[in-house]
């Protein structure tokens, strides 16, 4: 999409980790406030946790069915968004696409 289009847009970063997860996991991004929120992290089991929170009783939780732990090695990590397709949103780590085992989505949404 054009520069103007915010429905359609592609982010890529790298990621090393510091440390093997634990505790409450890393933030590898994050943008909003607590009642409009969307993150990207690892939780404690280095799965990736995609949350998307809209307000605070419509929220988006999802988590990956792979770990992410070894702290030597780098990560790409690219989110792919586009409102005008079926599969809005989809994530990939070092080219693979990531499936989600976990997913808690308020009613009504797809």
């Amino acid at each position: 999409g054009s520069a103007s289009n915010r429905n359609a847009w592609t982010l890529s970063l790298w990621f090393k980790l510091s440390e093997v997860p634990g505790g409450t996991g890393q933030t590898l991004l994050s943008c909003g406030t607590s009642t409009d929120e969307d993150y990207l992290r690892l939780d404690g089991d280095g799965r990736i946790q995609y949350r998307v929170r809209v307000s605070s009783s419509d929220t988006v939780n999802n988590l990956s069915d792979g770990l992410y732990k070894d702290p030597t090695s780098w990560y790409n990590l690219v989110v792919r968004y586009d409102n005008g397709v079926t599969d809005t949103c989809k994530i990939y780590v070092n080219g693979d696409e990531i499936t989600f085992s976990s997913s808690d989505q308020p009613s009504g949404s797809g």
